[in-house]
């Protein structure tokens, strides 16, 4: 959407995107006037609570762009920490659960050419399959595969369409205490690689050293596994997939995991490291 903007607009994608993120993080300071758009570009590299200090400082003393970036790397240390408030622990966060394997049958696009039923892996993945086996194979079906030799079975199965979308994951890195990036095995020998944002719940920023302890809590609980279980709901505004995420160290059964495993976004709530998100809950 932004890409297209930006063509009707006449203007380069990545001037619009730099306009959208001042846009979200910056307020209007009553120092606005005297700020170039390089000043805000550069104060976005200062911390949150900082923002209105180095804008008020930039305009009172006139600072270049290049001084304004050398205040904030040099200066930031010596400003008072800020006054946080400790989250209290709460919980209720529902888990939504699925079940592995399992996927709907959608139309594949094919202009001017009967219409084909395809396997949907999520993440816009399709894969053509035989239907052969499949009773009464329709729009909207849900088939279980089964691993059988060096192939597939599929069955059609009765499965709730909120239980579909549930992957096995390997996790590359812990982004910070609600995102994730990980392999995603969608099945049938197909991977993709995502950044997944914990749903329903929201953990401050990594800068901060409240995020830093939920960065460092997801890390120790994910960390040595050999995989979780993610299910994925829509992608947020920043194109990100919601998910709930299930570990259970020691495991190694997926199917137990999905069912039984330690609910991580309820976890974070419950240690008082994160806050209840409504959007996407």
């Amino acid at each position: 959407m932004v890409q297209q903007l930006a063509a009707d607009l006449e203007i380069d994608y990545r001037r619009l995107y730099e306009m959208l993120r001042v846009y979200r993080a910056l307020p209007i300071f009553r120092t606005s006037g005297k700020l170039t758009w390089s000043h805000y570009l550069t104060l976005l590299k200062a911390p949150d609570e900082t923002r209105e200090h180095y804008a008020k400082r930039a305009a009172e003393e006139g600072l270049s762009v290049r001084q304004l970036q050398e205040a904030i790397a040099t200066d930031a240390s010596a400003l008072p920490p800020p006054q946080t408030t400790p989250r209290k622990p709460v919980s209720g966060l529902r888990a939504k659960r699925g079940i592995l394997h399992t996927y709907r049958l959608v139309e594949l696009f094919r202009p001017n050419s009967a219409r084909e039923l395809v396997l949907d892996l999520g993440f816009t993945l399709r894969r053509q399959v035989d239907l052969k086996d499949v009773a009464d194979a329709e729009l909207g079906t849900v088939v279980a595969s089964t691993r059988k030799g060096k192939g597939y079975t599929l069955t059609r199965v009765e499965v709730k369409r909120e239980q579909l979308f549930t992957f096995v994951a390997l996790v590359k890195r812990v982004v910070d205490g609600d995102t994730l990036l990980v392999e995603v095995d969608c099945g049938f020998g197909c991977w993709m690689q995502q950044r997944l944002r914990l749903r329903g719940i929201d953990t401050p920023e990594l800068k901060t050293a409240e995020g830093r302890r939920a960065h460092a809590f997801v890390q120790d609980a994910l960390g040595q596994l050999d995989f979780v279980v993610v299910k994925t709901a829509r992608p947020d505004k920043y194109d990100r997939y919601l998910a709930d995420v299930f570990y259970l160290p020691g495991e190694r059964d997926a199917g137990k995991v999905a069912a039984e495993g330690v609910y991580l976004n309820n976890q974070l709530l419950k240690e008082g490291l994160a806050s209840a998100f409504v959007v996407g809950a």
